[in-house]
C-alpha cells in the first residue's frame, strides 16, 4: 500500500500532465488548422467572427441602403448590384475572413480586399451556377413533355450539380483543395472569367470598410514598410485585439485535458 500523501501527489502530478498534453493537442491543432484553412477557421478566430458577425452585417445593411439612395442619381458605389444578391449575413462572414485572415498573414489592406472579393465572386458563381442548373431542368421538363414522354427523375437528376455546389463547401480537407474543385465544377458546368483583380478590390472594400468600423478597438488601418521596402496601408490588431485573442486562446487552451486514469479521487487543488 502507498501513502494516501504519494498517491494524491501521483494525481496531482497525473493532472498537471494531462492538462499540458491537451494545451500541446489544441495548438498543434490550431496550428493544422491555419495551414490548411487559416486564421479564421481556428477555436480564437472562429469565436471572434461568430460574434462580430451580427454587428458587421448591420454596418453593410447601411452601406447598402445609403448607397441604394443614390442608385437614381448615378452615384452608388459599383458593388451596390453585386453585393445586394447576398445576405448580409455571409457577406458580414467574409469580411471578417479575410480581415482576420490578412491581419494575421501581415498583408496589404488592398490584398485583404481582393481576399473578401473573391468570396464574394464565389458566392455569385455558385448562385448562378445553381440558377443555371434550375433552368435547364425546367426546360429539360418542358420539352420532355411537349414530346409527351415521362419526366419522371428529371428533378432528381437536376439537382445533382446544385447538392454538388453544397457539399463541396462543406467538404472535409483543406480550403485549398476545396476551391479547387469548386472550379473544376464550374469550369464543367458553365462559361466564366474569372473577375479581374480591380474588380474584386471594388467588390470587397466596402465589406473590409465595414469590419474597420464596427471593431475600431479590435482592427485599425495602419502603414508598414521600412527603408528597404514601399510604405503600404495594411490593417492590424490594436493592443486591445491582441489581448482580447490572446485572451481567449489562452482560455481555450486549458479546456481540451486529455483524460488519463485516475490514481485517487480528484485533486481538490485542480478542478
Amino acid at each position: 500500500m502507498f501513502p494516501n500523501d504519494l498517491l494524491d501527489q501521483a494525481q496531482r502530478d497525473m493532472e498537471a500532465s494531462s492538462a499540458i498534453s491537451g494545451r500541446e493537442r489544441f495548438q498543434a491543432a490550431d496550428e493544422a488548422t491555419i495551414r490548411n484553412e487559416g486564421h479564421h477557421a481556428t477555436a480564437a478566430g472562429v469565436k471572434l467572427i461568430r460574434g462580430a458577425i451580427p454587428m458587421v452585417a448591420s454596418e453593410i445593411t447601411k452601406w447598402v441602403d445609403a448607397n441604394a439612395a443614390k442608385a437614381g442619381k448615378g452615384k452608388a458605389h459599383t458593388a451596390l448590384s453585386t453585393l445586394r444578391r447576398i445576405d448580409t449575413h455571409t457577406l458580414a462572414y467574409a469580411a471578417l475572413n479575410a480581415v482576420h485572415n490578412g491581419t494575421l498573414r501581415l498583408q496589404s489592406s488592398a490584398m485583404v480586399q481582393l481576399a473578401a472579393g473573391q468570396l464574394v465572386e464565389s458566392e455569385i458563381v455558385a448562385q448562378d451556377l445553381a440558377a443555371q442548373q434550375k433552368a435547364l431542368v425546367a426546360q429539360r421538363i418542358a420539352d420532355l413533355k411537349a414530346d409527351g414522354e415521362s419526366t419522371k427523375g428529371m428533378p432528381k437528376e437536376g439537382r445533382a450539380v446544385i447538392n454538388r455546389i453544397a457539399s463541396v463547401v462543406s467538404a472535409q480537407g483543406s480550403a485549398k483543395s476545396r476551391s479547387k474543385v469548386f472550379k473544376h465544377m464550374v469550369a464543367k458546368h458553365m462559361d466564366h472569367a474569372d473577375w479581374p483583380p480591380e474588380v474584386l478590390v471594388k467588390m470587397g472594400e466596402p465589406l473590409v470598410n465595414a469590419v474597420l468600423l464596427t471593431l475600431p478597438s479590435i482592427y485599425e488601418m495602419a502603414v508598414s514598410g521600412g527603408p528597404k521596402k514601399a510604405m503600404v496601408n495594411a490593417i492590424r490588431l490594436t493592443d486591445e485585439g491582441l489581448d482580447l485573442l490572446a485572451s481567449i486562446n489562452d482560455e481555450m487552451e486549458w479546456m481540451f485535458v486529455v483524460n488519463k486514469p485516475m490514481v485517487v479521487p480528484r485533486a481538490l487543488g485542480l478542478t
